[in-house]
């Protein structure tokens, strides 16, 4: 179920325990054959993850202030995580502690640029967002 479950060795409080292994698509998990203690996200429906209307960071930043820092994938593979990112912005927030409120305001004025710009590109009215 690669992408669909999270874990790390060390990750005492995850209750979903998993072996990850090599399958299309994921040819070389991290952790490869190592038992994991972390999150199963596909007992989530889509009509739960519709009804937050935004990107959950909870598991994100539970994870990354529980791992040894030392040791966690954001400090291992800090330029794949900013890639997947899109900056580094999102990891150095992590690392300076910063809330999920926090982060989310940080987004505030590039949003706001983007729904202006978006507009004259919408081909219908979008009620919702005007």
């Amino acid at each position: 179920m690669q992408f669909q479950v999270i874990g790390h060795p060390d990750y005492r409080p995850g209750s979903y325990i998993f072996i990850p292994e090599s399958k299309p698509g994921a040819t070389n998990p991290p952790h490869k054959g190592v038992q994991l203690y972390g999150t199963n996200l596909t007992t989530l429906t889509t009509e739960e993850i519709m009804s937050w209307k935004e990107i959950n960071l909870t598991w994100l930043i539970e994870y990354h202030r529980y791992l040894d820092p030392k040791d966690t994938f954001f400090l291992k593979n800090t330029a794949f995580f900013d890639k997947l990112a899109g900056t580094d912005e999102l990891r150095n927030q992590l690392e300076a502690g910063w809330t999920e409120n926090q982060i989310r305001a940080s987004w505030t004025s590039d949003l706001d640029k983007f729904l202006v710009s978006r507009k004259k590109y919408l081909l219908y009215s979008d009620l919702k967002s005007e």
